[in-house]
């Protein structure tokens, strides 16, 4: 579509916007005409091809307008969608990471994925200090019923991984 025939059509839908008020006939919005819609309060007496009729036919579009209501597409997705209306967003604190969350149980997918870590559940991170000092990843991973990968990774997210990090603890590391 060139710029001619966008004018065009968005002209044409300006002047509807007018006809029917302006603004959504439920909130009032009316900052952006592509964000306002037609609304046919009887779908079974809907014409197929409306957006053709505002192009071509004004009249039969105007008889078509009488079927409508003006709504911003909000508006528009709660008629459609009143089932949809009541959801509740869960607002507090990532379990993990304790950082604000909205509409989520987590604030990321690393914090979903620590949750669901068999090792964190089981261990302070007091006592990984101790064990990394004493045993193996692999040794550790075998007495918790975890992979070695699964010890190294929990040590790596606590910021336990390097054995240079340990030393600072001042925790005798064995090498």
């Amino acid at each position: 579509m060139n710029k001619d025939q966008q004018r065009y059509r968005n002209g044409r839908k300006l002047k509807l916007i007018k006809i029917m008020g302006g603004k959504c006939c439920k909130c009032g919005y009316n900052r952006n005409m592509a964000a306002l819609d037609f609304h046919h309060l009887d779908p079974k007496i809907k014409e197929k091809n409306f957006s053709t009729k505002i192009r071509e036919n004004w009249a039969e579009a105007l008889e078509e307008l009488k079927k409508c209501i003006l709504v911003c597409r909000n508006c528009h997705m709660e008629i459609h969608f009143p089932h949809l209306s009541n959801f509740k967003m869960i607002e507090g604190e990532c379990p993990v990471c304790k950082k604000a969350i909205y509409g989520t149980k987590f604030c990321s997918g690393i914090c979903a994925n620590v949750s669901r870590s068999k090792l964190q559940n089981k261990i302070t991170k007091e006592i990984l200090i101790e064990k990394i000092s004493q045993k193996s990843f692999v040794a550790i991973g075998k007495e918790y019923g975890v992979s070695d990968v699964a010890v190294h990774k929990l040590a790596q997210r606590w910021g336990l991984s390097s054995l240079k990090k340990l030393k600072k603890l001042k925790i005798n590391v064995k090498e």
